[in-house]
């Protein structure tokens, strides 16, 4: 399989990195954080949020905000992620997402620079079976693939 998580593996899994990006903040173009390279975490207490359901990193990202005493007011839940940029780009909120969505999106974003966020997409194979030829051909061609630029964490 292909996956990411914020939290280890189980050890009956091996996994082989394909790449890794930065989780980022995306926000409307008249935003307040626009033009800004980082914000604090802090600085998100109290901000309108477009939350992402299927987001793999969401109650990561909601332990890291309550870990530092930082509430949002969610304004807005779907698992479509174009209602999510649509909901964004008209200022009802910010989300966090993944670098390479809210560039596709043509989003304004900021990193969280006290807390930067990186997900790490991998192929995930169990340890004790073999290879096969065919799933081997799969793990070629993902790791000769251009993901594109790495994180900057």
């Amino acid at each position: 399989g292909i996956m990411c998580s914020p939290y280890e593996m189980p050890k009956r899994f091996r996994t082989l990195p394909l790449f890794r990006e930065d989780y980022v903040v995306a926000i409307g173009d008249d935003h307040r954080f626009n033009g800004r390279p980082g914000i604090e975490m802090a600085e998100l207490n109290r901000e309108r949020y477009c939350e992402r359901v299927e987001c793999e990193f969401s109650s990561y990202i909601e332990h890291l905000l309550r870990d530092r005493h930082v509430a949002l007011e969610v304004v807005q839940r779907a698992a479509r992620e174009d209602w999510i940029q649509a909901f964004v780009r008209a200022n009802f909120g910010v989300a966090f997402m993944p670098l390479s969505i809210a560039t596709a999106a043509q989003l304004a974003y900021v990193r969280t620079a006290d807390v930067p966020i990186v997900r790490e997409v991998s192929v995930m194979l169990q340890s004790e079976r073999p290879v096969s030829a065919a799933q081997q051909a799969v793990i070629d061609s993902l790791a000769a693939h251009d993901w594109g630029p790495p994180a900057s964490a």
